[in-house]
């Protein structure tokens, strides 16, 4: 693996529950050393 090479990468992703969508298309990355958040309304 290279050095900056993701530890986690997810492309295109989407979740729904029941009709309600609620991720569509989401790109993300996460390197080694990274800290990220994702936050929303609940």
């Amino acid at each position: 693996m290279q050095e900056n090479s993701p530890l986690l990468q997810l492309q295109n992703v989407g979740y729904l529950a029941g009709d309600a969508k609620i991720l569509n298309n989401i790109n993300f990355s996460l390197r080694a050393g990274e800290f990220k958040l994702i936050t929303g309304p609940s």
